[in-house]
């Protein structure tokens, strides 16, 4: 099973991978981890190793990929998936999701994959939530409609995969 799960940051992409990674036995991936170098410093891989990287998990036979990124280069991601998840959440529950997360790393309850600061924290509800670009995701799924899923909630994310496993 190949899953592509995408949505703004906060709306519960990393949460229901590692669920589903659990329940079916199948390794999750996230696209920023094929992206930044992690660390103390923001840097970022070189375009050719983070293309690799995300070609050498398409070709595996399962995955579950997640991220919020729409932009060519993951556009395979879509297209080898036998199914897409688009999350699309209220933007306030997300707004609630990321402060939270923020108030957590902070206080040293919870750890964070980046060092976030206040500004991050404001670009993160402006930008990445309230600023998501959904009309970018419509274009990603442009002619794979039949296995693209847009759902309000998490639980229809399993409801869904039971049923087109029933098939």
């Amino acid at each position: 099973m190949k899953i592509r799960i995408v949505g703004p940051c906060g709306s519960g992409k990393s949460y229901v991978a590692k669920l589903l990674s659990q329940k079916y036995e199948i390794p999750c991936y996230e696209i920023d981890d094929m992206v930044w170098k992690r660390g103390i410093e923001k840097n970022r891989f070189d375009e050719d190793i983070r293309n690799k990287n995300l070609e050498d998990v398409l070709e595996k036979d399962s995955w579950i990929i997640e991220g919020a990124q729409s932009t060519n280069w993951v556009q395979n991601s879509f297209i080898k998936a036998d199914m897409v998840f688009i999350l699309k959440i209220s933007p306030l529950v997300i707004d609630f999701r990321i402060i939270m997360r923020f108030i957590k790393a902070k206080l040293g309850i919870s750890k964070m994959n980046y060092n976030q600061e206040f500004s991050e924290l404001i670009k993160m509800i402006v930008e990445w939530n309230h600023g998501y670009n959904f009309e970018k995701i419509k274009a990603c799924t442009k002619g794979i409609e039949n296995k693209a899923y847009w759902v309000k909630n998490i639980e229809d994310i399993f409801k869904i995969i039971e049923k087109v496993n029933e098939k």
